[in-house]
C-alpha cells in the first residue's frame, strides 16, 4: 500500500499531466482559430503574435489553475489529517472534479471557435439570447448550420486523450524524500494560486491584459473560452432592462414622457418627440467643420485647480495659461462619478449605464453624439492612453460611430520608450500621438474628431521617469484633505503631470497650421478622489465637480460665452455640435455654451439620497429626483432650504423632465433594435 505522501505526489504528477495536457490543446484551439479566421489583409506582426499566444497562454493556464486548486487542496487535508476520508476525497477528484473541469473547458473553446466564426467576435452578451429568443429555433439553427456531430467527437477526444494520458502516468510511482514532502507541498500550492492569479503584478491577469496589440483580430484571439463567457456573464449582470420602456420615466414622477416634454416646452406629439429623440441632428451645409478634439482627463477634479499656486503649489504646469486665455468653466459637475459611466453619459447622454456592456450594445445607437459628426464627413477616432480592450472599447466603440480605436499598443508602437503602467502609458505620450494624428489628418484634407480618454492620474499613482516636477506644497490645500500626505502628495504630482500634458498638446496645436481649424475641449470624467473629503451635501459642487475648458478658435467664436455660468458634461457635445456643424441644441438635454440665451444649470445622473440626478444653479441644487432635497447657497455652502423656493423648484423640475426624456430614449432603443433582416 502506497504510504499517504507518496500518494498524494503520485496525484500530485497525474495532475501536471493532465494541467500540461489540457493546456496544449486551449492553445491548439486558439491556433486553429486564428488560422480559420485570420483576415487576409490582417497587417499584425510576429511580436504582436508572440504576445497574443504567450498572454492567451497565461489565460490557459490561469483557469486550469483556479479549477485544479481546490482540488489539489483536498487531496492536501486528506493527506494530512487522519479523520478525513481520504478515499472517498481520492474517487471524488478522480473521477468527477478533474474530468468535469478538463471537459468544461476545451467545450468553451470549441464553442468560442464557432461563435467567432458567427460574431467575428469572442463569447459575448449575446449568447445569452440563446434562453431569451426561441431557444428551439436557435437550437435548430446550429444543428443545421454547424457540424455538431463532428465537434462533439472532437470534443470527447480531446477529453479522453487527456484522461487516459493522465491515466498512463498513474502507473509510475514517483519517489520523494521523506524530507522534501512538506516544503514540496508549500510550493505546489503556491505555484497553483500564482497561476491562478495569473500575474505577479500589483493586479491579477485580467480583461485588459487581452489587448496586446493594435489589431482587432490578434486581441480577439486572446482569451479563451471560459474568459470570454465569463466576461459575457459580468455584462450580463450589469444591466437588465426590463420589458417596461416607461419604468425610468414614472419612477421620476411623470405620467408618459409627453408629460416630461412638455415642462421642456414641447408642443408636438408623443410619436414626433420620438422620432426627435433617436434622430441624429443633422449638420448643417455651410458648417466650418473644424478638426474637433475632445479630451477626458483622469479625476481631473476642480478644486485642486484652486489650489494652484505658481512656484509654490504648481497643480497645472503647462496648463496654466491656457485657463486663462481660453474659456473655463468653473462651475461645472459631471454627468456621473466614474470613469466608464461618464464616459457612456457623453456619448449617449444616458442614465442608463453601463449600455454598451451590455446585451443592448451589441447594437448601433443613432443618437450616439459621433453621428452628426459621421454625417458630416469626419473621421472618428478614440485614443487612450490605456488598454483598448478595457471594458470592450475596442469592440463597442466601432459599434456606435467611431472608425478606429488606438490605445497603449498603439502608442508604443509610434513611442517605444513610453514605460508601460498598471493603467497605460504616460499621458504626454498620448498627447503627443494626437498631436500627429491631427498633423496627419489635416495634411490629408480629412476632417478629425478624436475622442481621448486619459490614465496617468489613477491609483497607484506614479509619474514617469524623467519628468522635472514642479513644486507641491500640501500645505497650499484646505483643511479637509486627507492626512495621509504621502497619498496627497502622490495624487499632487500626478495631477500636476496631467494637466501639463495636457498643456503640452496645446502649446503644439497653437504653433501649428492646423491649430487655427482646430476647437479643443477638455474636462474631467469625474472629480479627484482620496484627496479630499466631502461629508456631506454642502459642497456638492466639488464632490462632482470638474473643470470644462474650451479652446475656440477667434474666426470660429460666434460669442463670448458666459464663463461664470453652471454647464455639466450634457452641454459639451451640443456644444461642439453648434460650433463645429451649425446644429443647435433642441433644448430636450444640454445646450451650445457659446448661444446668448438658456438656462444656467448643470445636470446630472449621479445618484443622490433621494434616487438619481442632481441640478446644481445659481439659487442652489435639487438632489435626488425621486425624492429630491432642495438646498440653497449660504456663505458659499448648500444648506436645506426651509421653505419652497419656486425658482429652484422649477429648475429641478426642468432637470428632472430632462433625465425622464433621456432615460425613456435608452431604454426604448435598447428594447425595440431597429430589425437587420437578420436572425
Amino acid at each position: 500500500m502506497i504510504r499517504r505522501a507518496e500518494w498524494l505526489w503520485l496525484r500530485a504528477w497525474q495532475g501536471g499531466m493532465v494541467f500540461a495536457m489540457a493546456w496544449l490543446v486551449l492553445e491548439g484551439i486558439r491556433l486553429v482559430l486564428v488560422l480559420s479566421y485570420l483576415p487576409p489583409a490582417s497587417s499584425a506582426s510576429w511580436y504582436e503574435w508572440g504576445q497574443a499566444f504567450w498572454t492567451g497562454g497565461r489565460f490557459d493556464a490561469k483557469w486550469l489553475a483556479i479549477w485544479l486548486l481546490p482540488a489539489w487542496l483536498a487531496l492536501v487535508l486528506a493527506t494530512w489529517l487522519p479523520k478525513v476520508p481520504a478515499g472517498w476525497v481520492d474517487r471524488f477528484v478522480i473521477r468527477c472534479w478533474v474530468p468535469v473541469g478538463i471537459a468544461a473547458l476545451p467545450l468553451l473553446g470549441l464553442v468560442n471557435y464557432f461563435y467567432f466564426g458567427f460574431y467575428q467576435s469572442p463569447i459575448n452578451a449575446i449568447v445569452f439570447g440563446l434562453f431569451e429568443d426561441d431557444t428551439v429555433a436557435v437550437l435548430q439553427t446550429v444543428w443545421h448550420d454547424y457540424p455538431v456531430i463532428p465537434g462533439v467527437l472532437a470534443w470527447l477526444g480531446l477529453v479522453a486523450g487527456i484522461l487516459y494520458g493522465a491515466a498512463r502516468v498513474g502507473r509510475k510511482r514517483p519517489h520523494m524524500l521523506p524530507a522534501w514532502h512538506k516544503a514540496g507541498l508549500v510550493v505546489m500550492t503556491l505555484l497553483l494560486a500564482g497561476l491562478a492569479r495569473g500575474s505577479l503584478g500589483t493586479f491579477p491577469l485580467r480583461d485588459t491584459d487581452a489587448a496586446v496589440g493594435r489589431d482587432a483580430f490578434v486581441n480577439a484571439a486572446v482569451p479563451n473560452g471560459v474568459q470570454a463567457l465569463y466576461s459575457a456573464w459580468l455584462d450580463r449582470l450589469a444591466t437588465d432592462l426590463g420589458r417596461d420602456e416607461f419604468s425610468g420615466v414614472r419612477r421620476l414622477g411623470f405620467a408618459s414622457p409627453l408629460e416630461a416634454a412638455r415642462v421642456l416646452g414641447w408642443q408636438g406629439s408623443q410619436d414626433e418627440l420620438l422620432r426627435t429623440l433617436l434622430a441624429a441632428p443633422q449638420p448643417a451645409p455651410q458648417a466650418p467643420r473644424p478638426h474637433v478634439v475632445f479630451a477626458l482627463m483622469e479625476a481631473w477634479g476642480r478644486e485642486l485647480i484652486d489650489a494652484h499656486e505658481p512656484g509654490r503649489n504648481d497643480t497645472l504646469g503647462r496648463l496654466a495659461p491656457f485657463l486663462q486665455r481660453d474659456d473655463y468653466f468653473p462651475h461645472a459637475i459631471s454627468v456621473e462619478h466614474g470613469t466608464f459611466p461618464s464616459l457612456e453619459g457623453l456619448l449617449f447622454d444616458t442614465p442608463v449605464t453601463p449600455l454598451t456592456q451590455s446585451r443592448y450594445g451589441q447594437q448601433p445607437f443613432s443618437f450616439a453624439v459621433t453621428r452628426p459628426f459621421k454625417a458630416a464627413g469626419y473621421r472618428v477616432v478614440f485614443l487612450t492612453s490605456g488598454s483598448g480592450s478595457w471594458r470592450h472599447l475596442d469592440h463597442n466603440l466601432l459599434r456606435q460611430g467611431f472608425d478606429e480605436v488606438l490605445d497603449q499598443q498603439s502608442i508604443r508602437q509610434r513611442f517605444p520608450e513610453a514605460e508601460a503602467g498598471t493603467w497605460g502609458v504616460p499621458d504626454d505620450y498620448m498627447m503627443r500621438y494626437a498631436s500627429e494624428l491631427l498633423a496627419e489628418a489635416d495634411r490629408r484634407g480629412e476632417h478629425l474628431l478624436l475622442f481621448m480618454l486619459s490614465t496617468t492620474n489613477h491609483p497607484p499613482y506614479h509619474t514617469p521617469a524623467g519628468y522635472a516636477l514642479r513644486p507641491v506644497d500640501l500645505t497650499a490645500l484646505p483643511a479637509h484633505r486627507t492626512p495621509d500626505t504621502a497619498l496627497a502628495r502622490s495624487i499632487l504630482e500626478t495631477y500636476q503631470y496631467a494637466n501639463d500634458s495636457l498643456g503640452g498638446f496645446l502649446e503644439r496645436l497653437v504653433a501649428a497650421p492646423w491649430g487655427q481649424r482646430t476647437i479643443v475641449a477638455a474636462t474631467g470624467d469625474h472629480n479627484t478622489r482620496s484627496i479630499f473629503e466631502y461629508p456631506d451635501a454642502s459642497r456638492l459642487d466639488l464632490a462632482y465637480g470638474v473643470p470644462i475648458l474650451f479652446r475656440v478658435p477667434a474666426a470660429l467664436r460666434p460669442a463670448d460665452p458666459e464663463v461664470g455660468a453652471w454647464a455639466s458634461h450634457r452641454d459639451i457635445f451640443p456644444t461642439l455640435q453648434a460650433l463645429a456643424l451649425g446644429i443647435e441644441p433642441s433644448r430636450l438635454a444640454g445646450r451650445n455654451l457659446y448661444a446668448p440665451d438658456g438656462p444656467s444649470m448643470a445636470t446630472s445622473f449621479v445618484a443622490g439620497e433621494g434616487g438619481r440626478g442632481l441640478m446644481l444653479d445659481q439659487t442652489g441644487a435639487v438632489w435626488g429626483f425621486e425624492r429630491p432635497r432642495h438646498l440653497l447657497w449660504r456663505d458659499g455652502r448648500l444648506q436645506p432650504a426651509s421653505e419652497p423656493v419656486p425658482e429652484l423648484e422649477a429648475a429641478g423640475l426642468r432637470a428632472r423632465a430632462g433625465m425622464a426624456l433621456a432615460d425613456w430614449r435608452v431604454r426604448h432603443a435598447a428594447l425595440h433594435p431597429p430589425s437587420t433582416g437578420q436572425d
